[in-house]
C-alpha cells in the first residue's frame, strides 16, 4: 500500500470560488470530491475550526469550484476558507442569543430599540464589518418597541416572537404567518378608527386561541378560568371593559412592604 493511500483525501478551495448562491448541483460535486471523506456526518457535530485555505501553490487540479454548504456542523465557531488580498477569508459563527445578549445587555436596550439590524457576515456585502454569522434561535423578549428586523446573510433557524403590535396601522391579515410562540398581540384602532387593523381584531375576537383584556389579546392557556372566556368571541372593539374574572378569583391588593 502506498503511503499515501491510508490517508483521508484533502479538500482545498479558493475562496474567490465561493459563491453565495447554493445549488445542489454544486454540493453534490463537492461531496463526490471528499469533502464528506474529509468531515464524515457523524463527526461534523463536534468540530469547532474548519480550515481549508491553501496558498497560490495549489494546483488548480486540487480546487473546487462552486458552493459550500456548512450542514452538520452545529458546533462551528471559525472558518477558514482562503485569502483574498485584503483580508482573510473568516467567518465567526456566533449564537444568535449571545449576540444579542451583548448588543443589547439591559431590559431598556431592549426596550428602545426600534430598529434590530443584525446583517450577518458576508464576503460581499458586510456593511456593518461583522465578522460574525449568527445561528440559533431568535429571541424577542423584551424588544416590545421593535419596528425593524434586518436579519439577511445568517444562519437562524427560529425567530421567537413573543408580542406583535400593529396598534392604528392598516396590517389586516397575516396571522397565519406568526410563529407559535406569539402570545400577545396588540390592535388597538382608537386614535385611527379608519385603520384596516380592525380587521384582525375581529378575527381574534371570534378566535378560540386568544382572549381579550382589555388592553391586548393573549394566547389562552390551560389555566384560564373557562367562563372568563366563554364570550370572548364577542369583544371587537379595543377599550376598558368589565373585569371578565368571576370576583372568587380577584385578590383584594396588598400593599407592597
Amino acid at each position: 500500500m502506498k503511503e499515501s493511500e491510508g490517508k483521508e483525501k484533502e479538500i482545498t478551495i479558493s475562496y474567490q470560488d465561493i459563491h453565495p448562491d447554493f445549488t445542489p448541483e454544486l454540493q453534490k460535486e463537492w461531496e463526490e470530491k471528499g469533502f464528506n471523506t474529509n468531515y464524515p456526518k457523524e463527526q461534523r457535530k463536534s468540530i469547532k475550526k474548519l480550515d481549508i485555505s491553501k496558498d497560490e501553490s495549489t494546483p488548480e487540479e486540487e480546487k473546487l469550484i462552486g458552493s459550500l454548504k456548512l450542514e452538520g456542523f452545529d458546533e462551528l465557531e471559525e472558518f477558514y476558507s482562503g485569502l483574498q488580498p485584503d483580508e482573510a477569508a473568516f467567518a465567526k459563527l456566533m449564537k444568535v442569543e449571545d449576540y444579542i445578549n451583548q448588543k443589547y445587555p439591559t431590559s431598556k436596550d431592549k426596550f428602545n430599540c426600534q430598529t434590530l439590524d443584525i446583517h450577518g457576515y458576508h464576503w460581499q456585502h458586510n456593511p456593518q464589518g461583522m465578522k460574525e454569522k449568527l445561528t440559533g434561535s431568535l429571541s424577542l423578549r423584551g424588544f416590545v418597541n421593535l419596528k425593524q428586523l434586518n436579519c439577511p446573510f445568517n444562519q437562524i433557524s427560529k425567530i421567537d416572537l413573543e408580542c406583535l403590535e400593529i396598534n392604528d396601522t392598516d396590517v389586516d391579515s397575516g396571522l397565519e404567518y406568526l410563529s407559535d410562540n406569539v402570545q400577545t398581540i396588540c390592535c388597538h384602532f382608537g386614535f385611527r378608527p379608519e385603520s384596516k387593523v380592525r380587521k384582525i381584531a375581529e378575527q381574534l375576537g371570534a378566535s378560540d386561541l386568544f382572549f381579550f383584556d382589555g388592553e391586548s389579546y393573549n394566547k389562552k392557556s390551560g389555566n384560564i378560568y373557562p367562563e372568563a372566556v366563554a364570550n370572548i368571541g364577542d369583544i371587537t372593539k379595543i377599550g376598558h371593559v368589565r373585569n371578565p374574572f368571576p370576583d372568587e378569583l380577584v385578590n383584594e391588593p396588598t400593599a407592597i412592604q
